[in-house]
């Protein structure tokens, strides 16, 4: 099983790609709503 500090780190790398993904999402955020309400019918 993996140790408390493994799994600190791996919370803190999986924090850090979140804020990553945040990042990107928030700068295409337009187009991304943009083509996703066309897709929807909204």
């Amino acid at each position: 099983m993996a140790t408390r500090s493994t799994n600190k780190n791996w919370f803190l790398d999986l924090f850090a790609l979140f804020l990553g993904l945040a990042t990107v999402l928030r700068f295409d955020a337009s187009m991304i709503e943009e083509a996703f309400f066309k897709k929807e019918g909204m």
